[in-house]
């Protein structure tokens, strides 16, 4: 798209899209994290270019790259936010990323619930120690064209169950009562008002709280005028 055009016209050997159209993007990621001269000189260009003037008309990844290159300059990773889907949420929407995929959380409010895992791996864009070689073992870079993820919708009741995932995530706008059959272990967070949750006892939960289902227990009613959001295991282990 336009980002593209722009990059092919004004950054000297068009390096980037070269080395992406040739080797693919694992190839090029793995390029760009060597931090070598051509590198430094590659997003050295990418930052002047994106500062100049007259560049507003393109999309939102140059937004972005150009936040990136204010806070972090002369890191690579400004180079590989550009070869990255840009996902805009709007409230309600939900998305769902599988291990391995390479991902930033730019701004906004939202849960976020990850399955069990040992290690969360860096890429750039962080002062923190980054493992190239074991980022590169584990990367994913299979294309991901739609990664939102629609909700079974039963009444106030959301329900988000990504598919082979170790969890899914229920999203309920309670006014009044809804029903819901959920086995714990499971996390229930409010996010607006207060919650009563209906699991043998009544247990009220209020906006910024949090409470934890054990296992063995069964969550059947919500009641009360709230937002809550509750992660679980489908299968209840």
């Amino acid at each position: 798209g336009g980002s593209r055009r722009w990059i092919r016209e004004h950054v000297p050997g068009s390096a980037l899209f070269e080395v992406r159209a040739a080797n693919g993007i694992r190839a090029t990621v793995d390029w760009l994290l060597t931090k070598d001269a051509e590198v430094d000189a590659l997003v050295s260009a990418l930052t002047a270019g994106i500062d100049a003037t007259g560049v507003d008309y393109l999309d939102d990844a140059f937004v972005v790259a150009r936040e990136l290159s204010e806070h972090f300059p002369r890191d690579p990773g400004i180079a590989v936010s550009l070869l990255l889907n840009h996902v805009t949420l709007q409230p309600g929407d939900a998305l769902f990323l599988p291990a391995g995929n390479v991902h930033a959380y730019l701004s906004g409010l939202g849960i976020e619930v990850m399955a069990t895992s040992d290690n969360v791996l860096r890429g750039g864009l962080t002062a923190k120690h980054i493992d190239i070689p074991e980022f590169l073992t584990v990367l994913d870079d299979s294309e991901l064209l739609e990664p939102r993820l629609a909700p079974t919708v039963v009444g106030p009741v959301r329900t988000f169950e990504p598919r082979g995932s170790e969890f899914a995530v229920v999203e309920a706008a309670v006014d009044g009562e809804a029903l819901v059959s959920i086995s714990g272990p499971a996390i229930a967070v409010v996010a607006e008002g207060s919650v009563t949750l209906r699991a043998g006892t009544d247990l009220v939960v209020h906006r910024g709280s949090a409470v934890f289902i054990e296992a063995g227990e069964r969550l059947a009613e919500l009641a009360g005028d709230g937002h809550v959001f509750i992660a679980y295991r489908p299968d209840g282990q």
